[in-house]
């Protein structure tokens, strides 16, 4: 338990961190960009949020489960899982482009949103769960505060004008790129070099493990988003940009009970090597404490 809520104290060191600075960047894009172009960014990530969704397709929860459990393997766990995320990020990036091409909404809007095809790959690089697995989080919070710190300087320093909207998405995969570099650094330096392959056998029987997994998370995205996309086609990109301005509020506070089952599930599943009773008192006190 004492892991456990290292771990968190860890990630939640950090999100308030990266809430400090968004709520930064927020108010400078909304008073920047007008509720109109904060609305184009909003709607642009919402749509992202579904096609990132089919990359991971469960397989950040999987793959953490796995690695907790069977640590000797974690070399093919790795190469499986990341060769298999980067072919859904190609086939998710096709996909893009083909709703790109048959949603009704102006050339500017369709541009923004075809340009967060970028985060599609640098989502599939990225290697938190894999530290989550090993029960290192603190490495996942140090990447996850230089993404932010990137985004936002980025931000400060470059979008002056509702006209510069469009940068937004490659300015977000920037700073999703330093967190792939700086986890990629630091996973080769104790582990090695690892080269994603086709394996069409292992990435079956990890497809079909995760599927389940990914169909719940599609559902509760849905539960998220779809309101913000309903309103961008139903309405108009200022209902979009007043709506998730006052959204961010509330997703940063649910935020937190992600980050306790992201320090929580890999001990779990590690004491279960040990069998049933070895969870027990961990499930126990996990309940007491939240």
């Amino acid at each position: 338990m004492k892991r456990v809520l290292r771990n968190f104290s860890a990630l939640s060191f950090a999100e308030a961190i990266k809430a400090a600075l968004g709520g930064i960047v927020t108010i400078y894009l909304a008073r920047t960009l007008g509720a109109d172009g904060f609305g184009i960014y909003g709607f642009a990530i919402a749509v992202l949020g579904y096609f990132e969704t089919a990359v991971d397709g469960g397989m950040t929860l999987l793959g953490m489960r796995e690695i907790a459990r069977d640590r000797a393997h974690l070399r093919s766990h790795v190469q499986t899982i990341l060769g298999l995320r980067l072919v859904l990020a190609t086939l998710a990036l096709a996909c893009l482009v083909l709703f790109v091409q048959l949603v009704p909404k102006p050339e500017e809007v369709k541009r923004v949103v075809l340009l967060t095809g970028f985060s599609l790959f640098t989502y599939a690089l990225l290697l938190d769960w894999v530290f989550y697995g090993l029960e290192r989080a603190s490495f996942v919070a140090i990447a996850n505060v230089l993404k932010m710190m990137v985004f936002a300087g980025a931000v400060l320093l470059i979008v002056h004008g509702r006209e510069q909207v469009w940068l937004l998405p490659p300015l977000l995969a920037s700073g999703e790129f330093s967190a792939v570099l700086l986890m990629s650094a630091i996973f080769v330096s104790q582990f090695g070099f690892i080269r994603p392959g086709i394996q069409w056998r292992a990435w079956r029987e990890v497809f079909v493990q995760s599927l389940p997994i990914g169909l719940s998370h599609v559902l509760r995205f849905v539960n998220y988003s779809f309101n913000v996309i309903w309103i961008g086609l139903a309405l108009n990109e200022v209902s979009v940009g007043w709506f998730v301005s006052a959204q961010k509020l509330v997703l940063f506070m649910l935020g937190f009970g992600t980050l306790y089952f992201f320090a929580y599930l890999p001990s779990v599943a590690h004491a279960l090597r040990e069998g049933p009773a070895a969870v027990e008192p961990l499930l126990t006190r996990s309940i007491r404490l939240t």
